[in-house]
């Protein structure tokens, strides 16, 4: 069995639900709501092609010059482009390379300023969005607690104790 294959089983037997490797991001992405990006890429793994109606991508790997994991065509064709600092995501995450390949940045919103209410967030249940994260720590604590108490205030998601 590859690697992917005995983690996946190994998580389906930790986890005690099915945990399954896709054959390609696109695959991936078909069957998703939520899909997150973490590798090393250098070239765009996820194409506008992987999109449909509510899916929501969360690019967390590229955070530096040299990565990139999601054409500048899915920034074009998504209902919602946010970031997490502006500045840090034009010249390291995914904000770079689409502005490179002529991606407009004008109606990309900061996380924080939707997290704060001073910008609505996703415009509706089937709006594709997409987040650019390139890593600010006391960021990334602040959200994951705030979607952690909203997640248990609606009786919504899967606890998993790990």
């Amino acid at each position: 069995m590859d690697r992917a294959g005995a983690f996946a089983a190994a998580m389906t037997m930790s986890l005690g639900f099915p945990v399954e490797v896709a054959s390609s991001p696109a695959a991936a992405a078909a069957e998703a709501q939520i899909l997150v990006t973490t590798t090393p890429s250098t070239q765009p793994l996820v194409t506008s092609d992987s999109l449909h109606p509510g899916l929501h991508v969360t690019a967390i790997g590229s955070d530096t010059e040299h990565k990139r994991e999601l054409d500048a065509d899915v920034l074009r064709v998504a209902d919602l482009v946010v970031c997490d600092h502006r500045g840090q995501s034009e010249r390291l995450g995914e904000l770079r390379g689409a502005i490179a390949d002529g991606f407009d940045p004008a109606g990309v919103i900061e996380l924080g300023d939707v997290i704060a209410g001073r910008v609505p967030g996703r415009p509706s249940a089937d709006a594709t969005t997409v987040c650019d994260l390139t890593g600010t720590g006391a960021q990334d604590t602040a959200i994951a607690t705030l979607a952690v108490a909203r997640c248990v205030e609606t009786g919504v998601g899967t606890r998993v104790e790990v």
